[in-house]
């Protein structure tokens, strides 16, 4: 328990900080705790999002500093579509419920497959080299 109160942030008040309310100092410690700990957290999108945001405005100067570009508008409009994409697909994700993911029961998997899982059946033996 102990150890579980030294890894619990503290607010500059001295409560605890919920994940919404972790401020943006901590952004650094939020994408480590993504590669750690499975699923996205605020930090992670924020930081996708600021990258994208960095991506348009760099194509933007540099199709505003060397004109028009058919290049450039093409790299302009795929960067749009992945960044909408990624938008549409981390929402999907959140309103899934977490219900709805439930694990592989792998006894049924093999079942349907045909073969069995128990170990009732004799092993395979590798054949003779002639």
């Amino acid at each position: 328990m102990s150890s579980q109160k030294q890894n619990e942030r503290k607010g500059p008040n001295g409560a605890p900080l919920t994940p919404d309310k972790i401020p943006f100092s901590t952004l650094f410690q939020d994408l480590v705790d993504s590669v750690l700990i499975g699923g996205l957290n605020k930090g992670v999108l924020n930081t996708l999002n600021m990258i994208f945001m960095l991506l348009f405005f760099v194509t933007l100067v540099i199709m505003y500093a060397t004109g028009p570009n058919i290049h450039l508008f093409v790299l302009l409009l795929l960067s749009l579509f992945v960044f909408f994409g990624l938008q549409g697909f981390i929402a999907h994700i959140q309103t899934k419920a977490p219900e709805a993911v439930k694990p592989i029961n792998y006894s049924e998997v093999s079942a349907a497959a045909g073969t069995s899982s128990s170990s009732s059946q004799k092993p395979r033996t590798a054949r003779k080299r002639l």
